[in-house]
């Protein structure tokens, strides 16, 4: 996996876990040198969570802006 800086056109919700703001948010990606397993992740680099993998930034983003609520 390897990080990659650019600037972050989506405004990020703190981290679920330590709530650490989107400044602290880093984007990795992973290719195992096929197309089809390129995934985009949000990590927390305050805590090391990992967020959900999407197939673009915008996934990966939109993914990490989802919170499920406990019942």
């Amino acid at each position: 996996m390897k990080k990659i800086s650019m600037t972050n056109p989506t405004t990020l919700k703190p981290c679920p876990f330590c709530g650490a703001l989107d400044e602290r948010i880093s984007y990795y990606y992973n290719n195992s040198g096929q197309n089809f397993d390129r995934a985009y992740y949000r990590k927390c680099d305050q805590c090391g969570i990992y967020g959900p993998s999407g197939k673009t930034l915008e996934e990966a983003d939109e993914k990490w802006n989802t919170r499920i609520l406990a019942k």
